[in-house]
């Protein structure tokens, strides 16, 4: 990790129940990468999965770059369930 560049715990309640924050926290500064660790989660509930899906969206638009670290298996398989592979794992793997 760069020293400019931001880690984010998704693990945090306040994105889970107020998933806007989220998006406005992944968007605030285009110009540094984030990563938004998952390491802590097991399976994500859909919404903060979309969630990330829409934030990453525009971040690209925009020119940034949000980056997934830390998916532990039970994270996969619930965007394997939602049918949102390759839109969460097409970078990060």
């Amino acid at each position: 990790m760069s020293v400019d560049e931001e880690r984010l715990d998704l693990s945090d309640v306040r994105w889970i129940d107020r998933p806007e924050l989220l998006v406005e926290r992944l968007l605030s500064d285009a110009d540094h990468p984030v990563t938004a660790d998952c390491s802590r989660l097991g399976a994500p509930p859909a919404l903060l999965i979309q969630t990330l899906v829409a934030a990453r969206r525009t971040s690209r638009a925009r020119g940034g770059r949000i980056t997934l670290g830390g998916m532990t298996p039970a994270f996969r398989e619930a965007v394997h369930l939602l049918g949102l592979h390759d839109e969460v794992l097409e970078d990060d793997g």
